[in-house]
């Protein structure tokens, strides 16, 4: 993913920081990826409220490639406990039909369009 981003004009450095995966264009990312799994849906897990304000969303199928740069405070606010139930806030996941992202995802992507974010 890193790779795919510089080559599409990202500058990309390390985080410094175990809070967050990367820093691009000068902003702390998190960056979750998920292949389509068998029933239709893309599962971006591990979600954590960290020191970051962005997460990169990396949704990959057979024939397509989506990408979403949504600002943190969003996902939170949509995704769902992942390990105790949907109160948990420790980890988080984010599901949904790969050929039906949700209305609120629109306005931070989709399939990648160079120079789209930041």
């Amino acid at each position: 993913m890193e790779k795919w981003l510089m080559e599409n004009g990202f500058t990309v450095t390390s985080a410094g920081s175990s809070q967050s995966d990367r820093r691009i264009n000068g902003h702390s990312v998190e960056i979750k990826l998920s292949t389509e799994w068998v029933n239709g849906i893309f599962k971006f897990q591990q979600i954590r409220d960290q020191n970051y304000s962005h997460i990169i969303l990396f949704g990959v199928c057979p024939t397509k490639l989506y990408v979403w740069c949504v600002p943190k405070a969003v996902v939170i606010q949509h995704a769902q406990g992942q390990h105790t139930g949907g109160g948990a806030t420790e980890t988080m996941w984010l599901s949904f039909p790969t050929d039906n992202a949700p209305a609120w995802l629109s306005p931070y992507g989709g399939p990648p369009t160079r120079g789209y974010w930041f």
